[in-house]
């Protein structure tokens, strides 16, 4: 006979005492506790987050799906009326390249502008920022002004008196090469808006871990007049000039990053690459630091040849209807960038090709959709030529990417425009307005990659 019937009064005193112990537990862990009584209908949303906190192995799946039917209409890619399709390109016929001028008696030649909209309360529609072109590589300046348009130019000149733009220096505390280290100023910079409707540019300058590294910053600490045209109680968290880690290996001279935000809370991320056969993004901790890659290991690759690939501009957030007929939410909401193809020609000159990116706003933000064909426009070849560099070749940089109207919202919609800007030969500066829905075309589904 079984002891607790021999002895029912110890039986009942053990009941008790674990049931005693287990409150005890509970009242001093419960955290714990509640992580393993966790509910059946809790589970995913409980893993997601525990993945999340670990930042490895890539960000567990959630319950949002995708609606993959919103993507075939870019997968076309047909000779029409706003497109023509040649060699490995795809000409957006109806979209030009006009000029952009930023310049001062100091400094009368600048390129590769980088553009976002003002406010529409702001005297001027844009704000420009634009590398100098300097007799030494060894100088690096930009200026920044803010744009409107030109009807004499024929495109974007400066409504306020373009002036330099300074931001604090950083010292090279880890590169073996002593001219890197002594370049003044900074390079490549890129204005973009975060998803609280923050002004941020992200530059190449030295770093403390290599050569060069990326840094953030909110222009309203290096640009004042910023503060007077957004809202005042909007918090700068990037007063001075922050750099963004990478956790894992690094090169000597890191390029080419980009931000994005999770559509569901605004985590932030930081993606450092994009090529055949790799991603690699991590989650913003703090002061720069970053988690390990968060790219989840399930994810194929959507780049289907191998290339030297660059990401070339900042993401925006595209809601993939019309303004007015759906609701913006994860199933819908995709994030768009642009890169470059960089080609080796046989004479030993380049030229890049730009291809368009396309990944989910939500954990773990895989790719849905890549180019095909790289996208040019329609009087590109012209530009090409007026700026063609003896020694590198003739190309037209892709710089920057945004709407072209400020509209108090982080998303667009696939009829709203965007402005491109562009960067030609290292001496001449362009930009396209276009809406975004014309770019999207000649692409192919990362579900069948």
């Amino acid at each position: 006979m079984a002891w607790w019937r021999k002895d029912p009064v110890s039986a009942w005193l053990v009941v008790l005492i674990a049931i005693s112990l287990y409150k005890a537990y509970t009242v001093f862990f419960p955290a714990r506790a509640q992580a393993e009584v966790i509910a059946a209908p809790e589970i995913e949303h409980h893993l997601h987050s525990h993945w999340s906190a670990l930042g490895r192995n890539g960000p567990a799946p959630v319950k949002y799906k995708f609606d993959m039917g919103l993507v075939k209409p870019f997968l076309q890619c047909t000779n029409n009326k706003r497109t023509s399709l040649g060699g490995e390109a795809v000409t957006l016929e109806p979209h030009t390249i006009f000029p952009v001028e930023v310049k001062s008696l100091e400094h009368p030649v600048t390129y590769n502008p980088s553009i976002i909209a003002l406010p529409g309360s702001s005297h001027f529609p844009f704000l420009v920022v634009s590398r100098v072109k300097t007799g030494t590589e060894l100088q690096q300046t930009t200026l920044i002004c803010e744009g409107k348009f030109d009807p004499y130019l024929g495109g974007i000149s400066c409504g306020t008196h373009p002036r330099e733009l300074v931001v604090p220096q950083t010292p090279a505390k880890a590169c073996k090469t002593k001219f890197l280290a002594e370049i003044p100023g900074f390079h490549d910079a890129r204005l973009f808006w975060s998803h609280q409707g923050a002004p941020l540019m992200i530059m190449n300058q030295q770093s403390r871990y290599g050569c060069f590294g990326l840094w953030v910053i909110d222009l309203r600490s290096v640009y004042p007049s910023l503060q007077y045209q957004l809202d005042r109680s909007l918090l700068n968290r990037f007063p001075t000039v922050t750099e963004l880690t990478r956790a894992e290996w690094r090169s000597e001279m890191e390029k080419n990053y980009l931000v994005f935000y999770d559509h569901t809370d605004g985590t932030e991320y930081v993606q450092y690459g994009l090529g055949h056969g790799h991603r690699h993004f991590a989650k913003l901790l703090g002061n720069g630091l970053t988690s390990t890659n968060m790219t989840s290991p399930a994810e194929k690759t959507c780049l289907l040849r191998p290339a030297t690939w660059h990401q070339a501009t900042n993401a925006i957030k595209v809601v993939l209807c019309k303004r007015g007929e759906c609701v913006p939410g994860p199933d819908n909401t995709v994030y768009v960038s642009l890169m470059h193809n960089k080609v080796a020609l046989a004479d030993g000159k380049i030229t890049y090709q730009r291809y368009v990116a396309m990944w989910r706003t939500v954990a773990p933000f895989e790719m849905v959709a890549f180019g095909d064909r790289a996208l040019r426009f329609r009087n590109e070849h012209q530009w090409e030529d007026k700026y063609s560099h003896d020694l590198i070749g003739k190309f037209v940089y892709t710089v920057s990417l945004a709407w072209v109207k400020n509209m108090g919202r982080y998303e667009g919609y696939l009829d709203e425009s965007v402005i491109i800007g562009l960067g030609v030969g290292d001496r001449g500066s362009g930009a396209v307005i276009m809406p975004v829905e014309d770019m999207l075309t000649c692409m192919h589904s990362c579900k069948n990659a």
